[in-house]
């Protein structure tokens, strides 16, 4: 969801500059990253990937991560925003 304001402009008969001034969006995601290796785990190495994953800190984000066997997976929800701005030249034909 967003909405965009800005304007248009004639730069000649077949040239036209768009100027968009201030365009807020936000939203929700969610997403997943998976890793694996080749051989299982060892105790000590699923112990640190472990610390080191829970350690990661991601504002406004809610995660989970697990460590078994031969994998890792993190999966994660939450908002996301931001704000839009630039210009475009375009050609009429």
């Amino acid at each position: 969801m967003g909405l965009l304001l800005g304007s248009q402009f004639n730069l000649s008969k077949n040239l036209v500059l768009d100027w968009w001034i201030v365009g807020p969006h936000l939203g929700v995601g969610s997403g997943g990253l998976e890793g694996s290796k080749a051989t299982p785990f060892t105790n000590f190495e699923k112990e640190s990937l472990q610390a080191t994953l829970d350690s990661f800190e991601l504002p406004l984000v809610e995660s989970n991560t697990v460590v078994e066997g031969q994998k890792a997976t993190i999966d994660f929800s939450g908002p996301w925003g931001g704000v839009r701005a630039g210009l475009s030249l375009g050609y009429r034909f």
